[in-house]
């Protein structure tokens, strides 16, 4: 067996355990099968203990070995997918001494639905590298403008306020913003907002100011009183 290009992970040296042959020939196993389960059996050990080793700290480039494998095991499939779709299957079957070889056409429904997984598989490579590009322009502009900052002694000028009036949305934007290293002031909202003043206190109407005409005094009883 060639040994594959990564470090294993140094773990305790035990003959039942991940030793570096048996995480080699995991690797080699998954690359042509594009199985965990199968690369695992291959081995002697259960898929749980190859995913409990994928996660260890040690294990980065058994981490990046076990990547690169499954995505050549599946260019390698998608070859073998298409050339099937493109060409047709050719099929031999022996039946009382007697060949017969049937060829499938090609499937057009089939081809086109290949075609776009494989676009929206390029569209988001694109997009990948968009993201990255973008991000790569970010940090150097960052990096100019603190180090302009720092020739000219002064801090770099903080982010304009933010209002925020909700106590979660506030602590997860600030928690967000410390995260991305962004500088800011935060005002909650009552304080940012004009303070309207408050009414006066409406005068109370007393009876005795509006008095009714002498006409209408008496005693009243009723409907019948009319």
């Amino acid at each position: 067996m060639t040994q594959p290009p990564f470090a294993p992970a140094p773990l305790h040296p035990r003959q039942d355990g991940w030793t570096p042959e048996r995480q080699w020939s995991f690797i080699e196993t998954l690359a042509q099968t594009a199985s965990v389960t199968e690369a695992a059996r291959a081995v002697g050990m259960s898929v749980r203990s190859a995913h409990r080793l994928r996660l260890h700290p040690k294990a980065t480039e058994f981490r990046a070995a076990w990547d690169k494998a499954l995505a050549q095991a599946w260019e390698l499939l998608e070859q073998v997918a298409l050339d099937r779709v493109i060409n047709g299957e050719h099929e031999v079957i022996a039946r009382d001494g007697v060949i017969i070889e049937r060829h499938k056409p090609c499937s057009e429904r089939l081809l086109v639905h290949l075609l776009a997984i494989r676009e929206r598989a390029r569209a988001e490579e694109r997009a990948e590298r968009a993201r990255a590009h973008a991000r790569a322009v970010e940090a150097a502009a960052r990096a100019a403008l603190a180090s302009q900052s720092r020739r000219k002694g002064t801090p770099p000028p903080p982010a304009p306020p933010v209002l925020l009036d909700d106590q979660g949305a506030q602590t997860a934007i600030l928690a967000a913003l410390h995260a991305h290293g962004t500088a800011f002031t935060a005002w909650p909202a009552d304080a940012a907002a004009p303070r309207l003043p408050k009414p006066a206190a409406e005068p109370r109407i007393r009876w005795e100011e509006f008095r009714p005409p002498i006409a209408a005094r008496g005693e009243g009883r009723g409907c019948d009183s009319v």
